[in-house]
């Protein structure tokens, strides 16, 4: 055995090494995002219960809106972007069709800044936390 193939072969295991350091990283990444998707999916259930119990204090609006982002963010377990949940509101409530799509945009960055939906980062919504529903 050369010199050259010796070379070669720590080369190899070291690749190989390396190989299974990250199939091992990206396994515990999968797992984290397992976690975090599971916990807002518990959030969400745990936000729905007390929503409704207070859902008479919003608009009709509101209320259609924060229905459509609990459905979707319990299907997909991560937060959704506002373009689909004016395309998913629109379809499931005909009554929202009349509103434009900047009107419902802007009415989810109410709901935001109210901390009834809250934005992980821009364009994308989860929910947020009920306050002061008395």
């Amino acid at each position: 055995m050369s010199l050259y193939e010796s070379e070669k072969d720590r080369l190899i295991r070291q690749l190989q090494k390396e190989i299974r350091r990250k199939n091992q990283e990206i396994a515990n990444l999968e797992n984290k995002i397992r976690e975090l998707k599971n916990a807002l999916y518990k959030q969400t259930i745990g936000f729905e219960a007390d929503f409704n119990k207070i859902k008479n204090k919003f608009s009709v609006l509101d209320n259609k809106l924060i229905d459509t982002v609990i459905m979707l963010v319990k299907s997909r377990r991560e937060p959704v972007h506002y373009t689909l949940i004016t395309k998913v509101a629109k379809a499931r409530f005909p009554m929202i069709r009349k509103f434009k799509d900047e009107s419902i945009r802007r009415r989810l960055q109410y709901l935001g800044q109210q901390g009834i939906l809250h934005r992980p980062r821009p364009g994308y919504y989860v929910i947020g936390e009920i306050y002061n529903t008395t």
